[in-house]
């Protein structure tokens, strides 16, 4: 079970080599209202929790962009095929990439409420919401309801990439500047384009 683990967990690796380098960020504009940006890869393998690098504060706007496929188990042999709807499941969804900021025992599952297909047919979601305390912004991939049985990891395959923006609230119009500079500047990156394309248009 360990070597099958270790094998996917190489594959995983593989897989997402070529995008988990971070967007390039444009030049600095006080006019963009931006604060932090982090790209974290969440793998479903891993127990939580994952430290994205971001401390927010209260107040603070925070627009969190995932894609990714994971699933909650490998079939092993002589055991019957996991169920399908444990397999390949995107990051929207109970117990799927969920948040907690500040250590706090609140969770914030991430809801996807855009959500958006790059021109490679893969598809990648969007969340925004706005902080009502302070404190560093940790991951997970939510392996049962408390996210807090690293045994139940093992046998999970797959994961999410994870951009993180934070931004002044209010400033809407300046952070609209921030996207389209940074689609400028990352032209390769076919889902962050998809992902800030969708949002430009609210």
């Amino acid at each position: 079970m360990k070597k099958l683990t270790l094998l996917f967990s190489f594959v995983t690796l593989l897989v997402l080599a070529g995008c988990t380098k971070p967007l390039e960020l444009p030049p600095e504009d006080a006019d963009f209202h931006f604060k932090q940006y982090q790209r974290v890869t969440i793998s479903a393998n891993r127990p939580p929790w994952t430290t994205t690098g971001i401390v927010l504060k209260e107040g603070d706007q925070v627009l969190v962009l995932a894609s990714g496929k994971a699933s909650y188990c490998i079939p092993m042999k002589g055991q019957r095929d996991c169920d399908p709807e444990w397999r390949n499941q995107p990051p929207v969804g109970k117990n799927r990439l969920t948040m907690t900021i500040g250590g706090s025992k609140q969770r914030r599952v991430f809801r996807g409420l855009l959500s958006v297909r790059n021109a490679a047919g893969d598809d990648g979601y969007v969340d925004s919401f706005e902080t009502v305390y302070g404190g560093e912004l940790k991951m997970a991939f939510c392996d049962w309801s408390d996210c807090s049985h690293p045994d139940y990891y093992d046998n999970n395959q797959g994961g999410f990439l994870v951009d993180v923006f934070v931004y002044d609230p209010g400033q809407k119009e300046g952070f609209k500047r921030f996207l389209r500079a940074m689609i400028k500047k990352n032209p390769e990156d076919s889902m962050f384009i998809a992902q800030a394309q969708e949002l430009l248009k609210y």
